[in-house]
């Protein structure tokens, strides 16, 4: 038997892997040769002077965004232990953050962090409703703004559904 998911719990963890595209550079002291002419006091070709200029190296990358949110319950009315109960009806509001990116970055899109509204896509399995919602367990699903799957983490400890 689950425990009735309520307003306020955690969704775990997930990751979208590559979500985040980057540029970045990187220095190198042997970037172009340049080579001088050298003439003799008459003004002809007598060889070269080469050296090395350094300069700017450009690179693409991608990096990961770690989503985190809790859900938030939209069953008006009902309520499990004082905290309105979670359903297939209700959303999440989620925070994501980038995972570390080489320095020097030139350019980054969409952004190093960012949030957005994901969703509760599956509740309980025994077809109890809530307002005409499936009503939610402790390890339903959800469906991320950035579309990773994730699940809710905890529910009543003495409500329960099964």
């Amino acid at each position: 038997m689950s425990g009735i998911a309520y307003d306020g719990l955690n969704i775990q963890q997930s990751i979208a892997s590559g979500y985040i595209s980057y540029t970045y550079r990187v220095w190198d002291d042997r970037f172009r040769e340049v080579c001088d002419t050298i003439y003799d006091e008459e003004g002809n070709p007598i060889g070269e002077d080469c050296y090395w200029v350094g300069g700017w190296r450009y690179f693409n990358d991608s990096a990961d965004a770690i989503v985190n949110g809790s859900v938030i319950a939209s069953s008006n009315g009902v309520y499990v232990n004082g905290s309105l109960v979670v359903t297939t009806s209700s959303n999440t509001s989620e925070k994501w953050v980038s995972t570390p990116l080489k320095s020097e970055v030139v350019s980054v899109s969409p952004g190093t962090s960012g949030s957005g509204v994901g969703s509760v896509t599956f509740g309980n399995s025994s077809k109890v409703f809530a307002n005409g919602s499936l009503v939610a367990i402790n390890g339903s699903m959800v469906t991320t703004h950035l579309a990773t799957i994730s699940q809710i983490m905890g529910g009543s400890t003495n409500v329960f559904i099964g």
